[in-house]
């Protein structure tokens, strides 16, 4: 707290409730990310949120923050302060746009709600269709005012970032843009001498010195604003203010080549945080066009299509292996293939070769495969594993009756991690065929891929499927399985058909163990107990009362387990 507020107790109540709901309002911001939207505790940030602002806006009639890159200040005062612009809830807002932002006395709960979730949309790397400004202007909140920074509103600004351009980004694409915008303040810097530039440094030293306090803390925000300036996101901005006006066709070709060519040198030199939202405003040009005509989507489209070809792609996957330890800069990436057309879904496939299949990539594949997966099926036959065990982890998260029938074959592949993560996609369905194909194949899949397979079927209990368990059950082999596989297939029994398995598990329960064959006949008692707690059935804890002090005292506490578990599930 500064000294102007400790002298003025009125100041510092007031700044110390702005402090209290900028928290309220960080939370409820993050909640609304975190928690589902009928959750309860986001509930409950957000009545904390309204509540705030209704007992500030009572004694204080208009709250008024000013926004930088790194704080929010009101009445003069830095209320929240965060340098870390991937948790800073005041760069979010700057990113927006925003440079002021008012609420007024009157505001509403839905007006709070509607804020918060602009910006959620806003801000979202999957959004296509409004930046947070524009939002904002088409709700109309009548008790929410906001300023906007211009970009261009400044004559030596705009000349300034002009030679930035120009610094900064490859001749073929600038020569374009300069020809489309102005050559004039170019042609000016790159006439200057280095004597020029000398006397320019002097003028500037002069002019500082010559500044009051308030002016200079107004220079201070211009220069954190031009920190924060990237000269190819918003020079991009002015080619698009171009495109929407445009009329001539070669000249808005012209015009989409150095879009796309600015992508592409964005791409190879690791700039996501450029490509993507450069990517995102030529898809959403066409609802920005003043005079839309069908020629001028065309050719955006297909701009957007030279885009999404196996070079870029490729080029995107080299920095997916690069940062794929990165969580943050890998989703940014993959956000960015999100953008691409859906034709580059074969190229983003085959990155599971070199890329580890890790959750924003295959959430891409999954996202471009929704309406048809014929390419997904077909890469089921792909000669790189690493490609197929990823094409499958995408295929366990859809609902397609197709997939089970192309996915079965996969049991028999030669490669042990492809069995078992086709069994772990086939496991997502429901399936009598799965299930009869499964128990056909048992005694070939490895263990673990065993374990499986016994989760599955405990899991999907099906009577159809009874006969083949039983036939395990009877076999002369059974008796020599290890002790997980005989309890698997016996609780396996019990889900599928408890009314025909309870019989013959109590009699497993009651079989005396041999004397040569001791061991083996208690895991076989062992686990019968445990499978009768399986079958629900309260009649059968009579039963299991009675071995209840068996003398194996494996068997005794499986006895124990299974009265306990019919209980619960009673209760």
């Amino acid at each position: 707290m500064s000294e102007k507020a400790q002298r003025d107790p009125e100041l510092e109540e007031e700044l110390k409730s702005v402090k209290n709901l900028l928290k309220n309002f960080d939370r409820a911001e993050k909640g609304l990310s975190l928690y589902p939207p009928h959750s309860e505790i986001l509930k409950g940030f957000l009545d904390e949120l309204v509540q705030s602002f209704e007992r500030h806006l009572e004694n204080y009639p208009v709250l008024e923050f000013t926004i930088s890159s790194t704080t929010l200040t009101c009445r003069g005062e830095v209320v929240y302060e965060n340098h870390d612009r991937n948790k800073s809830m005041a760069f979010r807002l700057f990113q927006s746009g925003l440079r002021k932002l008012a609420f007024q006395s009157g505001l509403e709960r839905e007006e709070i709600l509607t804020f918060l979730d602009i910006l959620k949309r806003g801000q979202s790397l999957e959004n296509t269709d409004d930046d947070v400004v524009t939002l904002l202007w088409e709700e109309d909140c009548p008790h929410i005012n906001y300023m906007t920074i211009d970009f261009f509103s400044d004559e030596e600004s705009q000349r300034a970032r002009k030679v930035v351009e120009k610094m900064r980004n490859p001749k073929e694409v600038t020569s374009r843009i300069v020809r489309m915008v102005s050559t004039e303040a170019l042609e000016d810097a790159k006439q200057k001498t280095d004597l020029e530039e000398m006397e320019d440094e002097e003028k500037i030293e002069e002019d500082l010195y010559s500044l009051k306090e308030d002016e200079l803390a107004e220079l201070k925000e211009k220069l954190t604003w031009e920190k924060d300036f990237n000269p190819l996101y918003d020079f991009s901005s002015v080619i698009f203010q171009i495109l929407k006006e445009e009329e001539n066709i070669k000249e808005f070709q012209d015009l989409l080549d150095v879009v796309g060519e600015v992508i592409r040198v964005s791409v190879a030199k690791d700039l996501f945080e450029d490509a993507l939202p450069i990517l995102q405003q030529l898809k959403q040009l066409p609802q920005h066009i003043l005079r839309p005509n069908p020629a001028k989507e065309k050719l955006i489209l297909e701009q957007i299509q030279a885009i999404s070809d196996a070079q870029l792609v490729r080029e995107v996957g080299i920095y997916l292996k690069k940062h794929a330890n990165n969580e943050q800069k890998f989703t940014e990436i993959c956000h960015f293939l999100q953008q691409l057309h859906p034709k580059a879904l074969l190229h983003i496939c085959n990155l599971l070769k070199d890329v580890p299949p890790l959750p924003p990539l295959l959430q891409v594949i999954d996202l471009f495969s929704q309406k048809d997966i014929n390419l997904l099926l077909t890469k089921l036959y792909d000669n790189n594993v690493k490609i197929v065990r990823g094409i499958l982890k995408v295929l366990g998260q859809k609902q397609d009756p197709r997939i089970a029938k192309e996915v079965l074959p996969l049991l028999d592949h030669r490669e042990p991690t492809v069995r078992l993560e086709a069994a772990e996609t086939l496991a997502q369905f429901d399936n009598p065929l799965i299930q009869k194909t499964f128990l056909e194949k048992l005694d070939r899949f490895e263990p673990q891929l065993k374990n499986k397979v016994f989760h599955y079927l405990i899991r999907t209990p099906n009577p159809s499927i009874y006969s083949q368990l039983l036939q395990l059950v009877e076999d002369k082999n059974f008796l020599e399985r290890p002790f997980v596989e005989k309890k698997s297939i016996l609780i396996a029994l019990a889900v599928s058909n408890p009314d025909q398995a309870t019989p013959l598990l109590m009699e497993k329960l009651r079989t005396k163990a041999w004397l040569r064959k001791k061991q083996q006949v208690n895991q076989i008692r062992q686990a019968a107990a445990l499978a009768l707690g399986y079958t629900k059935k309260m009649d059968v804890i009579h039963f299991l009362e009675k071995y209840r002090n068996d003398s194996d005292p494996d068997v005794a506490d499986a006895c124990i387990t299974a009265i306990n578990q019919i209980i619960s599930k009673r209760k």
